[in-house]
C-alpha cells in the first residue's frame, strides 16, 4: 500500500487524522538528532496541527497524507452506517 504525500507547507483539507513526516529541528529531542525524521500520526485542526501547533520549534511538518483504510468485506457495503468515525449516506433513504 502506498498513500500520497503532500507537501507540508500545504494545508489538509479538511479537520481529521494524517499520516505526518516530522523533521526534528534540533538536538535537543530525546534520542533525535537535528534532520531526523518521526513519521507518526496527528490531526488536523482545520487551523494547525494538534500535538505541535502552529510555530512548533523543534518540529517541522515535512509532509503529511491521508490515512489508508481497509476496505469493506465483501457482502457487507449496504449494510455500513459508520466507517472509522464518518457517517455513511445514501442516496434515496
Amino acid at each position: 500500500m502506498e498513500v500520497t504525500w503532500i507537501k507540508g507547507h500545504i494545508d489538509p483539507p479538511v479537520a481529521r487524522e494524517y499520516y505526518v513526516a516530522l523533521e526534528a529541528l534540533t538536538d535537543a529531542i530525546p534520542g533525535f538528532s537535528k534532520g531526523d525524521i518521526d513519521i507518526t500520526g496527528d490531526y488536523w485542526t482545520g487551523e494547525e496541527w494538534q500535538s505541535l501547533g502552529k510555530n512548533n520549534p523543534a518540529w517541522r511538518v515535512v509532509c503529511w497524507a491521508g490515512i489508508l483504510r481497509p476496505n469493506i468485506p465483501d457482502g457487507l457495503h449496504k449494510r455500513v452506517r459508520r466507517y472509522f468515525g464518518f457517517t455513511i449516506e445514501r442516496q434515496g433513504e
